[in-house]
């Protein structure tokens, strides 16, 4: 019984259960790599705001639109065949057995150049699908860098106030201390804890502040957690065209079409009918049989297209208008967008040079305030001016990612 009482409880043996040991060994270094692997990049939170968007659903619906008249003006007829049947008989006056039965089946025929009129329109329209998918595309991503770099300065406001009641506090401790020793009077104890309520106070408001724009920003793409890292480099490679332009060029194309299917359609398009007729003058006579074939031409007029060619015409004018004038507006955008990318850059320079001119001068006035040569209103002063320029220049540093990635906006780069 007392071995019994003293045996110590089973221990676990790599040599018994390697299996197990190397699941745990594997479980532990992969662990650490998911939770780092958790965070989406830009483009997949980009995929996930034109799924969740209005504007990529509509663009599904237009593709699709584009795609059915594209098949639509493939086909070998313009328009839906019809069939026709009559009967006629003596039955309720005579009735000697008169019959006549018909059945016609009519086709539509193409105009000559019609059917290729039509097939470029077709191709037109599904390129203005694309255009206007690819532009609605960019406009969500320019959205959701706005939100991102809303959210990266607030967040960088709640951190620095955090810092600044870190600090408060510390100092606070040391003011009391030295209160309670004599050095320093009831007064400074005060100002101290004054001090602390209001940087407390202006932690509470930056953190509303990150709060609402992490709420903004999950409204708009649907998710809780911001990108692991969404600073973007100046793109180099634009050769691709602008969307803007892209649609623009979509639509001075499908008004080229539409103007030209237009004149192409001068007439009623003709029409081919293929008919059976089965006939009989009484009820001794054999049933006849006979076939017939018609072409219907509906004959041209210059007056019954002029108004649809009309309206076709200055469609295309006023697409080509606007196709230059949204040239100029990207040409002056992208200008803008260099502008302040240079200002950025300027004010980042100068806000870190006096960020840390602001910092030296606070740890001397530390040093000194310790020794008792600096009073604790002064110290304060200097503490509100060393917070407000790392403020400015953690700002400066935002502004000038976020001028980076309004550059590639206006450029219509894509994350």
């Amino acid at each position: 019984m007392p071995a019994l009482l003293h045996r110590s409880p089973p221990q676990l043996s790599l040599h018994l259960r390697p299996p197990l040991m190397r699941c745990a060994l594997v479980c532990a270094l992969i662990l650490p790599s998911a939770a780092a692997w958790s965070a989406p990049d830009l483009h997949e939170v980009l995929e996930q705001v034109w799924q969740r968007a209005v504007a990529g659903q509509l663009a599904e619906a237009h593709r699709s639109e584009a795609l059915a008249n594209s098949l639509a003006a493939s086909s070998m007829l313009p328009e839906a065949p019809s069939i026709a049947l009559a009967q006629r008989s003596d039955h309720f006056n005579q009735g000697r057995g008169f019959r006549e039965r018909e059945l016609e089946l009519s086709l539509p025929l193409w105009l000559p150049g019609q059917r290729e009129a039509r097939i470029k329109l077709a191709e037109g329209e599904s390129a203005d699908s694309l255009a206007s998918a690819a532009v609605a595309r960019l406009q969500l991503a320019g959205e959701l860098r706005t939100r991102l770099w809303d959210c990266a300065a607030t967040r960088s406001e709640r951190e620095l106030a955090e810092q600044a009641l870190s600090t408060a506090e510390q100092l606070e401790q040391d003011v009391a201390r030295r209160e309670a020793a004599g050095e320093l009077a009831r007064s400074e104890l005060l100002q101290a804890r004054e001090e602390t309520l209001s940087a407390r106070r202006a932690l509470g408001d930056a953190r509303l502040r990150e709060r609402q724009a992490l709420e903004r920003y999950r409204l708009l793409s649907g998710l809780s957690e911001l990108p692991a890292q969404f600073d973007e480099a100046i793109a180099t490679d634009t050769a691709g065209l602008h969307p803007l332009l892209q649609q623009a060029a979509s639509a001075v194309g499908r008004a080229r079409a539409q103007l030209q299917l237009n004149r192409e359609s001068e007439r009623d398009t003709p029409e081919l009918s293929i008919g059976w007729q089965q006939s009989r003058d009484s009820f001794a006579e054999p049933n006849r049989n006979s076939l017939r074939l018609g072409l219907r031409i509906p004959l041209a007029s210059s007056t019954r297209n002029a108004a649809q060619i009309a309206t076709a015409n200055t469609a295309l004018l006023r697409a080509e208008a606007e196709q230059r004038q949204i040239r100029a507006e990207l040409e002056s955008a992208q200008r803008e967008a260099q502008l302040q990318l240079d200002s950025a850059e300027h004010n980042e320079a100068l806000a870190q040079a006096r960020s840390k001119l602001v910092d030296e001068r606070l740890s001397l006035q530390a040093r000194a305030f310790a020794l008792g040569e600096l009073s604790l209103a002064e110290l304060l002063r200097t503490r509100r001016a060393a917070n407000e320029a790392r403020l400015d220049a953690r700002r400066a540093a935002l502004a000038l990612a976020a001028a980076r990635a309004n550059l590639n906006q206006a450029m219509g780069v894509l994350p």
